[in-house]
């Protein structure tokens, strides 16, 4: 469990004492009055996460772009060749300047895309974590937060929920046609 501080809105593991950050006293319970302006301020950052999430997902498909044009470029790399045999032969052209684009694109754009889906998935879960934070502290009524559960957990709890209400549907059905 860790408790927002009032002041600096930031997270510190003691519950008690004073902020870690800032140096005021924590006090995890709220009042009904204070808890609207918190959580306002709480949910601004998350349209800061949500700017940043915009870029990493643009960093991706523009990668994805720069992967698709080398890749095209890489196939126009190949060159006919009839000196080696009596057919002719497509045979990779090393020092062309198509497999010089075909290189740059595929390299830039995989590090593109790599680094595009980190910085998105890094700040999803940031903003996945406050939002988590705020329906907390509007149901207790206090600063003081749970663990934020992992993605995982929460998608066994979807799947294992819908399985249940599957089942529900099932044996509703099954009594309706015996009646």
């Amino acid at each position: 469990m860790k408790t927002y501080c009032r002041e600096c809105l930031r997270k510190s593991s003691a519950a008690s004492g004073p902020c870690p950050h800032c140096g005021t006293t924590l006090q995890p319970t709220l009042e009904e009055d204070e808890i609207r302006p918190i959580v306002q301020t709480l949910h601004k950052r998350t349209n800061v996460f949500r700017e940043r999430i915009s870029t990493g997902l643009s960093l991706f498909i523009i990668g994805l772009t720069f992967v698709i044009i080398g890749l095209i470029f890489y196939r126009l790399s190949y060159k006919l060749d009839q000196s080696i045999t009596d057919k002719a032969v497509y045979v990779l052209a090393y020092n062309s300047a198509e497999f010089f684009v075909s290189m740059f694109g595929m390299i830039a754009g995989g590090i593109s895309t790599v680094f595009g889906a980190v910085w998105a998935i890094v700040w999803a879960f940031q903003k996945r974590a406050i939002i988590h934070d705020v329906e907390e502290i509007r149901k207790n009524k206090s600063l003081t937060v749970s663990r934020t559960p992992t993605i995982f957990e929460v998608w066994f709890h979807g799947i294992s929920h819908a399985i249940r209400q599957a089942q529900w549907k099932s044996k509703r059905k099954k009594a309706n046609k015996v009646e």
